[in-house]
């Protein structure tokens, strides 16, 4: 059983497989496993639908074993029986060994929109707006100054045909911070980020004149 005086985490965990650079970091499973021996604190949950195929709606946990029985139970209550042909899929893929060379493709295919999403924001995005620099997953994280409101932004955005998830949605209810925002670099294409990037900074300009 967990430890009684830590909270159990879990870990939602569908994009650390895409590793653009760097050396990858353990997960929080990982690190319970193998520095304090424990597999209960921390259920992480892994979505193939972002390393395999976007309409493979189908994920994977580990964990309690205690707690994923009852996550199955309930999930059996939700949807009665999955999609056994995708596990299936999975399962063979998988066991043929198809995954990690199948990673590394797809690492290939998106390293380029990452880049030119860096680039353009090196470009187009005024010099107060810091962002990350990612070295895997799908999306890049903007800091704007603290007066500055990523959800007034974004309804500004909208009618320039550009997008984005205001930070405020990511923190606890009566904890938001408006202050930033996160873009996606693995939809658009490489053209439409140039354009979506200068258009976001000419807002920018505007919007903080």
């Amino acid at each position: 059983m967990p430890w009684p005086w830590i909270s159990p985490i879990l870990e939602d965990n569908p994009y650390s497989r895409l590793r653009f650079s760097g050396e990858a970091l353990p997960t929080l499973f990982r690190i319970a496993h193998d520095e304090y021996h424990n597999t209960e604190i921390v259920t992480e949950i892994v979505s193939f639908s972002k390393i395999l195929g976007p309409g493979m709606r189908l994920a994977f946990v580990k964990g309690s074993e205690v707690l994923i029985e009852r996550m199955c139970s309930w999930q059996q209550k939700v949807n009665v029986t999955p999609d056994c042909v995708s596990q299936r899929v999975a399962a063979h893929f998988l066991k043929e060994g198809y995954m990690n060379p199948h990673l590394s493709m797809v690492c290939d295919f998106y390293r380029p929109y990452l880049e030119r999403m860096l680039a353009a924001m090196s470009q187009y995005l005024p010099p107060y707006i810091q962002y990350s620099k990612p070295e895997g997953g799908i999306f890049t994280w903007l800091w704007l100054p603290e007066d500055m409101n990523a959800d007034l932004l974004f309804e500004q955005a909208k009618k320039h045909k550009v997008t984005f998830i205001p930070g405020s949605k990511f923190y606890p209810s009566g904890q938001e911070k408006h202050n930033c925002l996160r873009l996606n670099f693995s939809f658009s294409s490489l053209e439409q980020i140039d354009t979506g990037i200068a258009a976001l900074g000419s807002l920018m300009h505007e919007f903080y004149a």
